[in-house]
């Protein structure tokens, strides 16, 4: 679990970093800074994470899912881009 994946989380609850924070028990700071990627998530935040909000192993693999999806779709807007840009 990565501070991506926290975040899609998050917004997949329809939770503000407020509100996710105070469910979770950590700071609003620390918890932006893991959505960053500016912190990493430890084990004990990830089981904290996973027993409030009930994930399953199965919604973990959908929101990785969609997160590759997602950096495969950027990368092909990039080279559309690129080219665009080119013409």
């Amino acid at each position: 679990m990565n501070g991506q994946t926290i975040k899609h989380l998050r917004m997949i609850y329809g939770l503000n970093q407020k509100e996710f924070a105070g469910i979770i028990c950590v700071s609003v700071t620390n918890l932006c800074l893991i959505e960053k990627g500016k912190m990493n998530v430890s084990k004990s935040f990830e089981r904290r994470v996973k027993y409030q909000l009930q994930v399953t192993d199965e919604l973990l693999e959908t929101v990785a899912s969609f997160q590759k999806k997602g950096e495969e779709l950027k990368q092909r807007l990039s080279e559309v881009q690129r080219y665009e840009v080119k013409r």
